[in-house]
């Protein structure tokens, strides 16, 4: 069975304030109320891995009771990356 892209998630890189560290926010394209999650920056990974890491929370939060995954990155500009994602449990 293909499983194909549902909608896409845009993430951003925001730089550390005076009260805050660096940042990343998720958001879905696909919506009017514009559902977001903020997540603190990991050292620990790259910046692609930040991003990923990110849209991964924006799925967990919202989606979390169902079977979904990133299928890619599919474009990076002007410095927002768009994942796309899929349920793994639609028909």
């Amino acid at each position: 069975m293909d499983h194909y892209p549902l909608a896409s998630i845009r993430t951003r890189y925001h730089g550390p304030t005076d009260h805050r560290g660096s940042r990343f926010t998720a958001t879905a394209d696909d919506t009017r109320d514009r559902q977001r999650v903020t997540v603190g920056c990991n050292y620990a990974l790259d910046i692609d891995a930040n991003h990923a890491a990110a849209a991964q929370a924006w799925l967990d939060k919202f989606h979390g009771l169902r079977q979904v995954v990133l299928t890619d990155t599919a474009l990076v500009f002007a410095g927002d990356y768009y994942h796309t994602w899929t349920d793994r449990g639609a028909a």
